[in-house]
């Protein structure tokens, strides 16, 4: 591999319109040095390098860009990558990338997502179950080597150059991780440098469009939060289950009736997973407070819905109730956040015990055993 990090810091310094004499006095040399080292004759010392790449405001990695090969070699290790199944001879190779490449972003992503799904698979996060409560182990989880890693890698990784949705990504996995191990005060520093929920990007577009854009942004805006409120019900429900009643389901049921009017003509598009995740939460409330018939009920409900969307999510789903018709899902999601096998595992066991005999459910329930 030639190196041509002369030819680097022409580029670099033309780019900047800086003069070969500021290169030099920002380094403490001479300008002939630096006119040596552009001409190919020597190199800068080692110790001159990291305050060259800070003057460009680049990676020490792309000083030493040799021509497209680093981006060719790390084009083929991600795909070598790609190709292996097993998750601990994927993750061993991301590892010696990371080494290899210790900047470069993508990499780091790429590890960051493998950790993820090793911790899926091995189902290594500590958790205590109180209920619906997801009460984490957080002494076995600061042993956790997996966690402890993908814990440093996403760190490393939210303060590179990445996308805003990759950003997103990493800071929600951070923030589960940070439960994971009861460190508090990370989550509330890293939650703070986020923005407020009325500067994201979903409002700011309702608000800088107009006519039929401001008409489908506010559509997909709409159906975002309708998600993100589901999921901090759920959460918030969980610790006061069996103190409230019946009224966490009175409320799931509210907001059940809200979405069936956003989208009163019921074509319920994506939202068919939605309404069969709060179903099956439905369910789970109502059998743990002793309404068993109901519980029944709600999980065939919630199954309904699923099998609905199961159908759907193979082609492009349109919306056409009120405003939110015309709005557009070309892609449909797997799943928006938990699995019907997801849910068949997390039931109480009476109520499990009850419906994984029924033939029609059956499957649910040995799916992935």
């Amino acid at each position: 591999m030639k190196l041509r990090i002369g030819e680097k810091l022409r580029e670099l310094r033309r780019r900047d319109g800086r003069t070969q004499e500021e290169l030099a006095s920002a380094l403490g040399v001479s300008a002939q040095a630096v006119s040596r080292w552009e001409c190919g004759d020597g190199y800068p010392d080692i110790e001159l390098i990291p305050p060259t790449a800070n003057f460009f405001h680049v990676s020490v990695d792309e000083l030493f860009d040799c021509g497209g090969e680093r981006e060719e070699r790390i084009t083929a290790q991600l795909r070598e990558v790609e190709a292996i199944v097993d998750g601990e001879a994927a993750l061993d190779r991301l590892r010696r990338a990371s080494d290899e490449f210790p900047s470069e972003p993508r990499i780091l992503l790429a590890l960051s997502q493998r950790l993820m799904a090793v911790i899926a698979e091995k189902n290594s996060v500590a958790v205590k179950k109180d209920g619906l409560k997801k009460l984490y182990d957080t002494d076995k989880n600061r042993e956790n080597a997996y966690v402890l890693e993908a814990i440093r890698t996403m760190e490393r990784c939210c303060g590179m150059d990445i996308s805003p949705d990759e950003r997103a990504q990493l800071v929600l996995c951070l923030m589960s991780l940070y439960a994971a191990v009861g460190d508090s005060s990370r989550a509330i520093e890293l939650a703070m440098k986020q923005s407020p929920l009325g500067g994201s990007r979903e409002f700011l577009l309702v608000y800088g469009t107009s006519g039929y854009d401001k008409k489908i942004v506010a559509a997909g805006t709409t159906l975002g939060l309708m998600r993100m409120l589901k999921l901090t019900l759920f959460e918030a429900l969980g610790f006061c289950e069996r103190k409230l009643g019946n009224y966490p389901v009175k409320l799931l049921e509210a907001f059940m009736s809200l979405y069936k009017a956003l989208l009163d003509d019921g074509n319920y598009g994506v939202e068919n997973s939605d309404l069969s995740d709060v179903c099956m939460m439905c369910a789970i409330l109502s059998e743990n407070n002793g309404r068993s018939s109901d519980a029944d009920r709600y999980f065939s409900d919630a199954v309904g819905y699923y099998v609905t969307y199961s159908r759907l999510r193979s082609e492009k789903i349109v919306y056409s109730a009120g405003f939110i018709g015309g709005y557009a899902v070309s892609d449909p999601p797997e799943y928006t956040n938990f699995t019907i096998e997801y849910w068949c595992r997390n039931l109480p066991k009476s109520l499990a015990a009850r419906l994984s005999v029924r033939e029609e459910y059956r499957k649910y329930f040995t799916s992935g055993r």
